[in-house]
């Protein structure tokens, strides 16, 4: 088996692995998964995500045709990793039964262990007792390494794109909890049937209550789930946590994919100096390319904000002065782009899907309809004179 430092990705075969950040977490280090291995019933399948308090991975259960494919997300050692787990599939598993569909939200699945009254089930391997939970699976690649192939995503994408996180994320606050944990780990992107990049949320954050007070005096414990890069300033010396916060992770992320480099760089720093920056707040966003006006218009509208300015009122560190919801926020980004394009792909399982093929079936039906009519009204006429049998 392999270990991997969830701060700097190292990875060692006996876990004598320390990193550059003071407070390493080598000897509480993840037990990575390999091919093959088996948690429970769940055969792993492929290593996704190593997130701060738990590991994706691509799972499958059963046998031959009734073979099927899940994300399983196992937490990493540690009681706090466990309880933030815990919570995650209960929240996950809520919005599933009570109905929720939205496309940026995963599928809570049962994971049919002992425990089955539970939302997470619990397996043991190699004498250590593993949380987990199980959701559908899903195609695509983490936000962190598609930023990587793609810096500078087209402005338009990203739009579309944090339309569909906003709108994620406000599920989470009807549903009276905090995400508090946005980042590109965090997220996987999936491409629509238009090619539209589409984010899935994979971690539903620390999931607090609506206007928690948060002292001081738990910063540090929450910052143990925290990539510091994101971290919003309200989580650093403490303070009213409300969606506004959220609106902070939502800009950030946006920040990042139209600079084409994060909001605060973080690589090889130590934690106190990427909390001084974030406390100054982001260098200005420079782009003369970023849209002022709606999506096909000609003109400005005085209810428009410019893109950029979007972006610099979601990243403020005055909270007050931010966006005062997620859906406010969301319908600024709307403002400007409008619908998410997405269509149906021109496949022979979906051909009929399409309206114009569909036109063209119907056509076409009632031709040899009304050929087999013709036919069938010339025979019983005797227009059609019989066939003479070739002697």
């Amino acid at each position: 088996m392999r270990h991997i430092c969830s701060r700097c990705r190292l990875t060692s075969a006996d876990g004598n692995l320390w990193c550059q950040e003071v407070d390493c977490p080598a000897g509480t280090l993840p037990l990575l998964f390999k091919y093959g291995d088996y948690l429970g019933n769940l055969k792993i399948l492929e290593l996704m995500r190593v997130l701060r308090t738990a590991t994706i991975y691509k799972a499958e259960r059963g046998i031959d045709k009734e073979r099927k494919e899940f994300l399983l997300k196992i937490a990493n050692p540690g009681k706090e990793n466990e309880t933030y787990l815990v919570s995650e599939a209960q929240t996950l598993r809520q919005l599933t039964n009570s109905g929720v569909k939205h496309r940026a939200i995963p599928v809570w699945r049962p994971h049919g262990a002992v425990n089955g009254q539970d939302a997470h089930g619990i397996a043991t391997f190699h004498d250590q007792t593993r949380f987990y939970f199980l959701m559908d699976y899903v195609e695509g690649e983490f936000m962190t390494d598609w930023l990587l192939d793609n810096p500078l995503p087209w402005h338009e994408h990203a739009g579309w794109f944090m339309i569909t996180l906003a709108e994620s994320v406000a599920i989470l606050h009807k549903a009276g909890k905090l995400h508090l944990n946005l980042n590109p780990d965090a997220v996987l992107v999936r491409r629509n049937n238009a090619g539209v990049p589409q984010p899935v949320l994979m971690d539903l954050g620390l999931l607090y209550p609506l206007e928690k007070q948060f002292p001081a005096s738990e910063v540090q414990a929450a910052q143990g789930h925290l990539m510091v890069a994101y971290t919003p300033p309200e989580l650093i010396v403490g303070g009213t946590l409300t969606p506004q916060t959220d609106v902070y992770g939502l800009g950030v992320l946006l920040y990042e994919m139209l600079a084409g480099k994060p909001a605060h760089p973080y690589m090889l720093r130590r934690t106190e100096d990427i909390h001084a920056d974030i406390q100054q707040g982001p260098q200005r966003l420079r782009r003369e390319d970023l849209p002022d006006i709606p999506r096909g218009k000609k003109q400005s509208s005085d209810h428009v904000d410019a893109l950029i300015n979007v972006v610099e009122r979601a990243v403020r560190q005055d909270n007050p002065k931010r966006y005062q919801s997620v859906p406010e926020f969301r319908e600024a980004l709307h403002r400007l782009y409008g619908k998410i394009e997405d269509k149906y792909r021109f496949e022979f399982g979906s051909f009929f899907k399409s309206t114009r093929a569909a036109l063209v079936a119907l056509v076409i039906s009632i031709f040899v309809l009304f050929v087999m009519v013709v036919l069938i009204s010339a025979l019983v006429s005797g227009s059609v004179p019989p066939v003479t049998p070739i002697p």
